[in-house]
């Protein structure tokens, strides 16, 4: 099993015990885009051809505009051979800094795009529902025909046509109706 889990789950609380804002969590999301957009900054910084001290000068000027707390971070991960991690650990540190706010994270997926006024009426919905603030991420995924998946925390509510088909499916084979077909 993977220790990446509980990896950005050590970091993302240690940051926030530092200092838990949401500035720090924009300046992680931009510096995570200038990461995307250059693939191979794991690579240089993950390099043995430069020492700790040189990476963490390197890390200082591309990323001069962030707090003081950011930056001692970003090397802290360089250090500690951890920089691949940050994907993980901002994700996490979102949700702790939402969650000590009250606030929950929601994945609400659909399969073609979807008018705001929309998404803010199903949210309000779902928030008299379950007794929660909620801060909704929107993604778009045709594999699931139609329908939404909405993830908070553990809780799953999967009404798309993809796991409909799919139980139906289940159901046939359970009942013998048909075979499963290997290719």
């Amino acid at each position: 099993m993977s220790n990446t889990p509980v990896i950005a789950e050590r970091y993302a609380r240690a940051l926030y015990n530092v200092e838990a804002s949401k500035l720090v969590l924009d300046q992680l999301l931009a510096i995570q885009d200038a990461f995307n957009n250059i693939p191979q900054v794991f690579e240089f910084f993950g390099t043995p051809m430069l020492n700790y001290e040189q990476k963490e000068v390197i890390v200082a000027k591309i990323f001069e505009g962030s707090t003081e707390n950011v930056l001692h971070f970003i090397q802290l991960l360089i250090r500690n051979k951890r920089i691949m991690y940050l994907k993980n650990i901002i994700p996490e540190y979102r949700r702790i800094l939402l969650a000590e706010h009250g606030v929950e994270l929601a994945q609400i997926v659909t399969a073609t795009p979807v008018e705001e006024a929309f998404l803010q009426r199903f949210t309000t919905q779902i928030e008299a529902l379950l007794n929660k603030k909620l801060e909704v991420q929107h993604q778009i995924n045709k594999s699931i025909i139609g329908g939404v998946k909405v993830r908070i925390g553990s809780l799953v509510i999967d009404d798309s046509i993809e796991n409909k088909l799919d139980m139906a499916k289940r159901d046939l084979l359970k009942r013998g109706v048909v075979h499963e077909i290997t290719s």
